[in-house]
């Protein structure tokens, strides 16, 4: 099973504004985009997160160092997602993240999903997700809460499109 993707897409930072970043997606129209930073010597536990079939999940690696490790157990991946550059993740398989650095670790997280129509949003760009503890997550733009996929209306929960 595939864990990570890169994109091959690369950006400037800190030169680049955060619509621009978004733009460079091989896709368009976030369901939900969120800034995420992961503290110094802090870590994500082992956890799959919510996934709904078709849905893509990219991350625009803004800061990191090389002691900033992503890993899939199950698969034996270990990787260091490399700044400036825009990779794929499959989140749909046990991962966790160690941030064994002294600096943090800061992400774009976009969740995507090819045909779907927004039909309800909330949210704004600055709206704190998740401020507690050694992650930070404030959203960017709205956050899709029903969507029309395949003809069905789909409502969407409060955490099913918020970006680990």
């Amino acid at each position: 099973m595939w864990t990570h993707k890169d994109t091959g897409i690369t950006f400037k930072t800190p030169s680049v504004k955060l619509d621009e970043m978004l733009a460079l997606s091989p896709m368009h129209h976030p369901l939900a985009a969120v800034i995420r930073i992961l503290k110094a010597g802090a870590s994500l536990s082992p956890h799959r997160d919510y996934n709904p079939e078709g849905m893509r999940r990219f991350h625009w690696v803004i800061e990191t160092n090389p002691d900033c490790l992503m890993m899939w157990p199950d698969e034996r991946v270990i990787v260091n997602l490399l700044s400036g550059r825009i990779y794929e993740v499959n989140v749909s398989i046990e991962h966790l993240v160690m941030n064994l650095g002294t600096t943090d670790r800061t992400h774009i997280v976009a969740d995507y999903c090819p045909g779907v129509e927004i039909i309800e949003s909330v949210g704004t760009t600055g709206t704190p997700v998740s401020t507690g503890g050694s992650c930070t997550v404030v959203q960017i733009g709205p956050r899709a809460t029903k969507i029309r996929l395949n003809g069905e209306i789909i409502e969407l929960g409060p955490n099913s499109t918020v970006p680990h």
